[in-house]
């Protein structure tokens, strides 16, 4: 189970876009664990008359949903997946189908939420890859905000500890170095506006903060 997540600051970005599907998803998540063993024994009779749709049919449908980028409709099935099937080992594919597209979809608190949600009872590499992934993308999106990029860099640093003789070590490396990189841009960037306003202090102090990490500051530049 993902312990708790060093990635928090991601909740920074587009959080008001997001919130009202991710408050939905999280309380029918929240819902469905309560009730858990009610469930379970209601699935049993359930299947026993056919009366509701197997997972692999609602599998399917979130599948077909996210290919005609209907998210919104793959979202619910997938709280229908959860909530009749919460034992399917067909969940942790249907999460990480989900995170992938709301990932595509620059949706990055939802895909955090579905990352989170297939690793739950897994330890797969390649889920903590993703996660690490759309971490960073979010930063990306971010990289002009100074702080954003600085609460971004010091997460991925603690989380390459995390996949450290992963396979996916060294890419988890070039993000954070990216990132590492495009914090000094930026304090490079505050420092000449303030020299422009003939505010030498505040130059030297973002000068300052540029060349602590012994980076040849000349040259870095915008890609």
């Amino acid at each position: 189970m993902l312990k708790s997540c060093p990635f928090d600051f991601v909740l920074y970005f587009g959080i008001i876009a997001n919130m009202k599907r991710l408050l939905i998803l999280t309380i029918s998540a929240i819902l469905i664990n309560s009730c858990a063993q009610n469930n379970t024994d209601l699935v049993k009779t359930n299947n026993k008359v056919g009366n509701i749709e197997s997972d692999k049919t609602i599998y399917k449908s979130i599948y077909k949903n996210i290919k005609q980028n209907n998210l919104d409709n793959a979202d619910d099935l997938y709280v229908k997946l959860k909530s009749d099937y919460e034992n399917s080992p067909l969940l942790k594919n249907a999460a990480t189908i989900l995170a992938i597209a709301h990932m595509q979809n620059k949706e990055h608190i939802l895909a955090n939420f579905y990352i989170q949600e297939a690793l739950q009872n897994s330890s797969d590499d390649n889920l903590k890859y993703l996660f690490a992934k759309n971490q960073f993308m979010a930063a990306v999106m971010n990289s002009s905000d100074n702080t954003y990029i600085k609460k971004a860099k010091d997460a991925l640093k603690s989380y390459i500890d995390i996949i450290t003789e992963s396979d996916y070590q060294l890419l988890a490396n070039s993000f954070f170095i990216r990132l590492k990189l495009q914090d000094i841009y930026n304090n490079l960037q505050t420092g000449a506006l303030y020299n422009k306003l003939g505010k030498k202090e505040a130059y030297k102090i973002y000068k300052s903060k540029a060349m602590q990490d012994n980076i040849d500051i000349n040259s870095i530049y915008k890609p």
